[in-house]
């Protein structure tokens, strides 16, 4: 198959993912907050200024990058593709049921209330397991463990840092609604 064909698919699943992400940030600031939990955010400029440039990179000229490249076969960017569709609309189910609880850093907002709708009926922090969804189907899409194995990696460091702040954060704002919440759901996935 032509690599040109899964690099414009990746090129467009980032992109719409991108503007998904912007639209519903963009309607967060509006509402603004106090942050609870704060995040080393010069870490976060190290690690995002030269991955930055070589998503850039990557992005104009994907042999740029070739040294990275894994061997694996077509079917792989296949799923990879399909994995990455399947994560638009799940990403606007779970930012459409936060509503304007939504923030990219930890903070609860003045009325914020416990979302139990949605995709967080059944999982407690959906938007987690699906942005490593998308970050798969970008390894698997692009085959460069640069461009889609970074991502990976930085998601699951800053989820282990935050998660335990963030599940107090939730118990200490809504105490036993957040007990019976937890009891019937999941972390990442749906309770079996």
């Amino acid at each position: 198959m032509d690599q040109k064909f899964f690099h414009v698919s990746f090129l467009i699943l980032f992109w719409t993912l991108m503007v998904i992400r912007a639209y519903y940030h963009r309607q967060a600031i509006k509402y603004g907050g106090k942050q609870n939990f704060k995040e080393n955010r010069l870490v976060r400029l190290i690690i995002a200024v030269p991955f930055v440039y070589f998503l850039v990179r990557y992005m104009a000229n994907p042999e740029f990058l070739s040294w990275a490249d894994l061997e694996i076969s077509d079917w792989l960017q296949w799923l990879g593709l399909i994995l990455g569709i399947i994560t638009i609309p799940l990403s606007v189910w779970i930012h459409i049921h936060l509503g304007k609880n939504f923030s990219s850093c930890l903070h609860v907002r003045e009325g914020h209330y416990l979302v139990t709708t949605g995709p967080y009926k059944w999982v407690r922090h959906p938007m987690y397991t699906v942005l490593l969804m998308n970050f798969l189907a970008i390894l698997l899409l692009t085959k460069n463990w640069l461009i889609g194995g970074v991502p990976i990696l930085i998601l699951c460091l800053v989820v282990a840092g935050r998660l335990k702040h963030e599940e107090k954060l939730m118990q200490d704002t809504f105490g036993e609604e957040y007990n019976r919440y937890k009891l019937s759901t999941g972390k990442f996935l749906p309770k079996l």
